[in-house]
């Protein structure tokens, strides 16, 4: 075999594999996972502004308690947001605290702060709401400064809303 056409294959099987890898990479970023910059405030302090995520897309298995990425109904804007309702949940907003399905729910994971929970335009403070199918009721960790299920704006999140669920944060991340 010549030197020419060892080269040729070399060349063509290098060229394959790069390939093959771009197309891998490119699958894996459209449907499995992608990274994401949280920008805002309506998740600390556990969630904070420059702190970069991946989220996985092709997760649907979403349960209460579970930070997700959603698209805002009017302009599709991203936002990031904590399951805290499930299909048929009753939540009711009562002053600092969410009472879910007759229970009060222990937030651990959220400041004092980011624990004074007001209505913003539903529903009005004890006013109990039942979440519809393939729907979520969404909340921010910081209340005062998060548009979320609280709002006309926002109010439910179907399932077709969800972009996917926030996993390893990845750069800028803090302790």
């Amino acid at each position: 075999m010549s030197k020419r056409k060892i080269l040729l294959i070399v060349i063509s099987i290098s060229l394959f594999l790069t390939l093959g890898i771009c197309a891998a990479v490119v699958l894996v970023y459209k449907f499995m996972l992608f990274p994401v910059e949280i920008v805002g405030y309506s998740m600390e302090p556990n969630y904070r502004y420059g702190e970069k995520y991946l989220v996985y897309s092709n997760d649907d298995s979403f349960e209460r308690g579970d930070v997700i990425i959603y698209e805002e109904p009017e302009n599709r804007a991203r936002i990031v947001g904590r399951i805290i309702g499930i299909s048929g949940d009753s939540i009711r907003i009562d002053e600092n605290h969410i009472v879910l399905n007759g229970i009060e729910i222990d937030e651990g994971y959220l400041s004092e702060e980011g624990k004074k929970t007001i209505a913003i335009d539903i529903p009005e403070q004890n006013q109990e709401v039942i979440v519809p199918d393939l729907n979520f009721y969404i909340l921010g960790d910081n209340r005062p400064n998060s548009l979320d299920s609280r709002s006309e704006k926002i109010g439910f999140v179907s399932i077709e809303q969800i972009v996917g669920k926030v996993g390893n944060c990845y750069s800028s991340c803090q302790e």
